[in-house]
């Protein structure tokens, strides 16, 4: 999996997963269930859509993207 951070005009910085199996983006929903939960029990981030979370600081995205960039996701 690959994460970039871009910063939005709300001063809230966003994640966007790129997940890559076989060559394709397809993913199936089941495999950001542990990204979510990882969310939700440390109360950094929020999922926003499909591949994306939204963070409040830089250092919280960052946070996330030492936790789960170059994650192989099952």
């Amino acid at each position: 999996m690959r994460i970039s951070i871009q910063r939005s005009n709300h001063n809230q910085y966003k994640v966007l997963l790129s997940v890559h199996m076989d060559g394709t983006n397809n993913y199936d929903e089941k495999m950001l269930y542990p990204l979510i939960d990882w969310c939700h029990d440390t109360g950094i981030g929020r999922r926003v859509g499909y591949d994306q979370f939204a963070f409040r600081s830089e250092s919280d995205a960052s946070a996330f993207m030492l936790r789960w960039n170059g994650t192989e996701l099952a």
